[in-house]
């Protein structure tokens, strides 16, 4: 991450893990602290610095983004000018925005019921009075307006082709600039009964070239950016700017 890391936005090179909820499985370099996610994270970004000679990144997509880690690394610095959306499952929407609003304040953060409320969906209009926002996956089908970055860290290996087309029809619908994704490029396990862990049918690497009709494929990076397995698995990142 430090060889990696170039001093343009979105900045990362303050950043430092909080301890809202007493996390156990921290590691702390030079006083700072970074969970594995968070390095997964930073990595991504640096990736995503090395692709694009200049990033003019104000509003950030996020499908799976867990407790809001992604969230935490872009709006922990204020020279980041940048909106995030965390969309997420229940319960963990309920997580993400506890920590978000610990991190942020709470008037800062808009939750799954704040965005229900809300008489506009657009994108813009959010990011004026906001930082983050957290909601559920069925409301991802009410915004408006055009997104700067959409983001999946590992979570769409864990879908079907179908459900993955589905968010990726509305993140298209937004017109959203890059996409930058992280998942296994030989796919993930295929389940072989109903007691098995894996999924009906793998994502390839190359199947998101389909997928994403109106991008294409800028870069794409398993080490050093990613990951590979002791038993050969990539873990690839992959980075798509529209056309």
């Amino acid at each position: 991450y430090l060889a990696s890391e170039r001093s343009v936005p979105p900045y990362t090179d303050c950043f430092s893990e909080s301890k809202i909820g007493n996390p156990i499985e921290q590691f702390e370099f030079s006083e700072r602290q970074f969970s594995r996610s968070a390095l997964n994270y930073l990595l991504g970004l640096n990736f995503l610095k090395s692709c694009v000679s200049e990033l003019n990144i104000k509003t950030v997509i996020e499908i799976g983004g867990g407790f809001g880690t992604l969230g935490e690394i872009l709006l922990s610095d204020t020279r980041n000018d940048i909106f995030y959306i965390n969309i997420d499952i229940p319960p963990t929407i309920i997580f993400s925005t506890y920590y978000l609003e610990s991190i942020l304040g709470e008037n800062n953060v808009a939750n799954y019921l704040t965005i229900q409320e809300q008489k506009s969906h657009n994108l813009d209009a959010l990011r004026r009075s906001l930082k983050a926002a957290v909601i559920a996956p069925w409301q991802i089908e009410q915004l408006e307006g055009e997104a700067d970055l959409f983001v999946n860290f590992i979570s769409f290996q864990e879908m079907e082709p179908d459900i993955v087309t589905n968010y990726l029809s509305y993140i298209d619908r937004l017109k959203t600039k890059y996409i930058l994704l992280r998942n296994l490029r030989e796919g993930k396990q295929v389940a072989k009964d109903g007691n098995s862990i894996g999924v009906k049918k793998p994502i390839f690497a190359e199947d998101y070239d389909g997928f994403l009709l109106n991008y294409k494929l800028v870069c794409n990076s398993v080490f050093p950016y990613g990951y590979k397995t002791v038993d050969g698995f990539n873990s690839e990142l992959r980075l798509y700017q529209r056309k």
